[in-house]
C-alpha cells in the first residue's frame, strides 16, 4: 500500500490498486521459466540460418551458463549479509564455466584446438580474486578482537 501525504486534518489517502513488487530474494519458481526463453530462439536461429550446429553447440553453452547463473543467484541468496563471502564462493562457481564451454567447443568443432593453457591461467586468476574476497571477508568479519561469533 501506498500512502500519500496528507493535509493538515485529512487522513492519508491509500492506494489499493498498487501492484506488490517482491524483492529479488524472495521470488518463486516462476522465475525459472524465464532461463527457457534463449532455447527457442536459438532453434529460430538454427532453422534460419540451416546450421544444426547453432542449436546444438548454443543449447550446451545456454545451459552451462544458466546452471551457472542459478548457483550464484543461490550463493547470493543464502550469504545476503557477507557480500565478499558471496563473491568469493561466486567465483569459485565461474572457474569451471570456461573449461566446460572451451570443451564442449572443441567437442562440436573440430577445427577448434583445446588450449589448456589458457584455462589454467584463467582458473588461476579466477581463483586468486575468489581469495581475496575471501581474505577480504575474513578481515571485516574476524578482526582480532572482534571474534564475537556476531555477524
Amino acid at each position: 500500500m501506498v500512502s500519500a501525504k496528507p493535509a493538515q486534518g485529512a487522513e492519508p489517502v491509500q492506494c489499493s490498486g498498487a501492484a506488490k513488487i517482491k524483492p529479488p530474494f524472495e521470488m518463486g519458481v516462476d522465475n525459472f521459466v524465464v532461463s527457457a526463453i534463449p532455447i527457442p530462439l536459438l532453434a529460430i536461429l538454427s532453422l534460419l540460418l540451416n546450421k544444426s550446429i547453432i542449436f546444438t553447440l548454443g543449447i550446451c553453452i545456454t545451459l552451462i551458463a544458466i546452471a551457472a547463473i542459478w548457483i550464484i543467484y543461490g550463493i547470493f541468496r543464502k550469504c545476503r549479509k557477507n557480500l565478499w563471502r558471496a563473491f568469493g564462493f561466486a567465483l569459485l562457481v565461474l572457474i569451471p564455466v570456461p573449461i566446460a564451454i572451451t570443451h564442449i567447443s572443441a567437442y562440436c568443432l573440430p577445427q577448434v584446438q583445446y588450449d589448456f593453457t589458457s584455462d589454467v591461467f584463467n582458473s588461476g586468476i579466477t581463483l586468486a580474486l575468489s581469495l581475496v574476497c575471501f581474505g577480504v571477508d575474513y578481515l571485516l568479519y574476524h578482526r582480532k578482537g572482534d571474534v564475537t561469533g556476531k555477524k
